[in-house]
This record gives structure tokens, C-alpha cells and sequence, in this order.
């Protein structure tokens, strides 16, 4: 597997450099040079990590980080441990919640401009309406597959096919409803600061990078000491609820740098 997709890697490459130049060949006569990228010792580094709204989406994609990395890291053997699939047999269920994840985005996106266009909704009221949905739909998601694996109180009893059923649908509905936080916080960096949206992007994603690292560290951590999943979707639930609270009261689409 790792040399097939080393292997297309190259190939793409290969195939990218020849035809790709820095400028947009189609678009060069017909618009005037952009003006140089600031460095970014000149950016406001200052005005941006004082203002509220940063930090609301600082927090949601640290969150985003958190699931999307324990998901691919621990997915597999959260299947292992509780049902006793094998990687083989987990193969396509692992892929499923991904699945949903990508048509989620995609109707995150739709959705969004349907609102915002017919004016059904403010920019603001449609970003928050779908990062809620991203957040606390995953986390009453979780709190129910806490509460109804082998470990919880609900699943004793309960035969292991179903547990199994139900584990695949909550973990995908999950996944597909994580992926409306496209349409909220994803989306919101555009909103506050056109000019500087990939530098907001870039500092948010970093902090989701890091945080989705440590959280796979400490979920291994946590079933060490505890042996418990429940656990596990528990503190994930936790934090989505309190990212989504935190954008409902602090975040907003209006332009805070530009």
C-alpha cells in the first residue's frame, strides 16, 4: 500500500511541475499584478490574537482537530476492542464515516448559500446555525455511543450485532454531521478578513494539528488507565459542546481586519 500511493505521488508530481507555472496563465493579461504577499513580520499579529472571533475559531478548529484525528488514529481499533474486528473486517466500516463526512461538507455548502442568498438568514446566523449543527449534533452522537457500548449502562444486555449497528450509524452520522462545521467556523475566516483569511486559516489549522495530536495521545492514555470508551466520547462530546457555545456568543461574519 505505502508504495502504490509513493509511487502515484511521483507520478502526479511529474505530471504537476511541467504544467503548472506561478501565474495564472488564463488570467494574466486580463487582470492587474497582485501586489507582493506581506511578509508576515508585518501582519497584526496583535489586533489578530486580541480579537475574540480568532479565538472562537481558534477553538472550534482545535475541536474539529480532535475528532478528525482520534477518528483516523483510533477508529479500527475501537472496532477491534469492543466487537473484535480485525482490521480486514473493520475495513469498510471504518470508510463509511468519511463517506458521510464528504456529503456532509457538501451540503453544509449548499445549505449555507441557500440561506445567505434568499436571505432566509444573516452571513452570521447561518454560520452559527451550522457550526451548532457540526458540533452538537457529533456530541449527542458520542454521548450516545457512550452510553451504549458493552461498557455503558445501556448496552448490557443487548446483543452484539446491534451494538455493533449501532455503533456504524452513530459513528456516521457523527462524521456527516461534523461535516456542516464547513459552512461555520471553515467558513468564517473568509468573513472577518478576505485579505487575511489564509493566515487566520493557517494559524487555526496549526493549533487543530496540535490539538488532534494530543488527543490521540491521551485517548491512548485514557484506555490505558480505564480500559473505557465511554470516556473517550464523553470529553469529546464535552469540548464540541463547549466550542459550540463559545462561536454562538463570541464569533460573527462581519470584517475585523480588513
Amino acid at each position: 500500500m505505502f508504495y502504490v500511493y509513493g509511487a502515484m505521488g511521483f507520478i502526479w508530481l511529474a505530471i504537476w511541475e511541467p504544467c503548472i507555472s506561478q501565474d495564472p496563465p488564463l488570467l494574466h493579461d486580463h487582470r492587474p499584478q497582485p501586489p507582493a504577499p506581506p511578509r508576515l513580520s508585518d501582519l497584526p499579529w496583535g489586533k489578530i490574537f486580541s480579537n475574540r472571533v480568532f479565538w472562537a475559531l481558534m477553538v472550534c478548529h482545535s475541536t474539529f482537530g480532535v475528532i478528525y484525528n482520534t477518528a483516523i488514529s483510533w477508529m479500527p481499533r475501537y472496532y477491534n476492542s469492543e466487537f473484535g474486528l480485525d482490521v480486514r473486517s473493520s475495513s469498510f466500516l471504518s470508510v463509511l464515516p468519511w463517506l458521510a463526512m464528504a456529503a456532509g461538507t457538501n451540503i453544509s455548502g449548499w445549505l449555507a448559500d441557500f440561506l445567505i442568498n434568499r436571505k432566509l438568514l444573516s452571513t452570521s446566523h447561518t454560520r452559527k446555525l451550522l457550526q451548532v449543527v457540526g458540533s452538537a449534533g457529533p456530541a449527542i452522537c458520542l454521548l450516545y455511543l457512550a452510553w451504549g457500548t458493552p461498557n455503558g449502562q445501556e448496552g448490557k444486555g443487548v446483543p452484539q450485532q446491534a451494538q455493533l449497528t449501532n455503533a456504524v450509524v452513530l459513528l456516521v452520522l457523527t462524521m456527516a454531521l461534523l461535516g456542516f462545521q464547513a459552512g461555520g467556523f471553515a467558513s468564517t475566516h473568509q468573513d472577518i478578513a478576505t485579505r487575511l483569511a489564509s493566515v487566520l486559516f493557517g494559524t487555526t489549522n496549526a493549533s487543530a494539528s496540535l490539538a488532534g495530536s494530543a488527543f490521540v495521545y491521551a485517548v491512548g492514555v485514557i484506555l490505558d488507565r480505564t480500559q473505557s470508551w465511554a470516556r473517550v466520547f464523553e470529553l469529546i462530546a464535552s469540548c464540541c459542546l463547549t466550542s459550540a457555545a463559545i462561536f454562538v456568543v463570541f464569533a460573527t461574519s462581519e470584517p475585523q481586519f480588513d
